[in-house]
């Protein structure tokens, strides 16, 4: 596959802003603590705040209460101006009711109950589409993660690319919407491990070996081609999946910046 050459105006001039949400600890035993979100943050944090890599302005967020993190979604998006980059990122437990709808849990979310306990998927759709930013990103690592693609129930329709027409949205999920997607090796405690699909993102940007074509560049979909591949290598199952329609290639990395 031939990748398209960007030039350095895939940074833009505008802000570029990022909020990391990760929840790990859970009140409900029908949700498992997870390792992996607050190191997921963390090490995120690191690769898209430097200069030299990212040049992020990043807001993180590490189990907090449903109220502040959707209060913080709205400040992103809806704060934002047209030559702005908005990034999303979630790490968490992904919840499904009875009609195929994701949530995204929170400390003291009722599995049974996601519509009043947990952060709807919906609403953050909602919210992105009252967004001004000329690119959005939005990046999940949670189980049936690929619900939050529009259009995911089912096949892709010609329904899928009109959601998003005009938005500059890009939505990269870490698998299906029917697969689980896989913490880190965590038999050290002590020392927990990137969730496994995280774990490519911040390696591709961090070495910039994402840099599929050599341009100095680490776009959006190269990001994307170069996870999917490394978890193929790695044997690990999960099918990441990407969605979108983009009038401007979003870069996450320029080199010598």
């Amino acid at each position: 596959q031939a990748y398209e050459r960007v030039s350095a105006q895939a940074f833009g001039d505008g802000h570029r802003r990022a909020l990391l949400i990760g929840t790990g600890t859970y009140d409900h035993p029908g949700l498992p603590t997870l390792l992996s979100p607050d190191v997921d943050c963390t090490r995120l944090n690191e690769v898209l705040s430097d200069p030299e890599i990212g040049q992020f302005e990043v807001q993180q967020l590490v189990d907090a209460d449903r109220a502040v993190l959707e209060r913080a979604i709205g400040e992103l998006f809806l704060t934002a101006e047209h030559r702005d980059v908005c990034l999303l990122y979630f790490s968490c437990h992904g919840v499904v009711n009875r009609n195929d709808k994701l949530y995204f849990a929170v400390r003291n979310t009722d599995p049974d109950r996601p519509a009043y306990s947990a952060i709807s998927a919906s609403l953050v759709h909602e919210v992105m589409d009252e967004c001004l930013a000329r690119s959005i990103v939005a990046v999940v690592d949670c189980c049936y993660s690929g619900l939050f693609i529009p259009g995911a129930k089912g096949s892709v329709s010609a329904g899928f690319e009109e959601a998003l027409a005009g938005r500059g949205r890009v939505i990269i999920t870490a698998g299906t919407r029917v697969q689980r997607a896989w913490e880190g090796d965590h038999s050290d405690a002590s020392a927990p491990a990137l969730s496994r699909f995280t774990q490519t993102i911040v390696d591709g940007l961090r070495s910039g070996d994402a840099d599929l074509n050599g341009d100095g560049l680490i776009t959006v979909q190269e990001l994307f081609k170069y996870a999917s591949e490394r978890l193929y290598e790695d044997g690990i199952a999960q099918t990441p999946r990407m969605g979108g329609e983009i009038h401007f290639t979003p870069a996450l990395r320029r080199d010598g910046a």
